[in-house]
């Protein structure tokens, strides 16, 4: 599994699914005068090591000071996010909040 994940000035690290989501997250962040710190989408089938990596690519930025994981699911299952989440969290070190949003497909499971 590779990302290509674009760095960007800003200092809100994002995990999104879908690159239409990402660009209106973006946009979210902007509006509320943050700056996001990446563009990286983990949409499409989903499974909780995409959310890992993810994470350790985000959290890899030394700018990065809050982490927003904005999932709107549709092929994206809930869970499987939100299972990826709980192994992040079990298995990294996180300094920064994460605050997440899972609307979707298996929402009700993830929570």
């Amino acid at each position: 599994m590779k990302f290509s994940v674009p760095e960007l000035d800003g200092r809100i690290g994002c995990c999104v699914d879908g690159a239409g989501l990402a660009m209106v997250t973006m946009d979210l962040i902007r509006h509320f005068d943050g700056e996001p710190a990446n563009f990286l989408e983990v949409g499409g089938s989903s499974n909780p090591e995409k959310v890992r990596k993810a994470f350790s690519i985000i959290l890899a930025d030394p700018n990065v000071r809050s982490v927003y994981l904005n999932i709107f699911g549709g092929i994206t299952r809930c869970d499987d996010i939100a299972q990826g989440l709980i192994e992040v969290f079990r298995e990294m070190e996180i300094k920064v909040p994460v605050v997440a949003q899972l609307t979707g497909t298996s929402e009700e499971k993830a929570r």
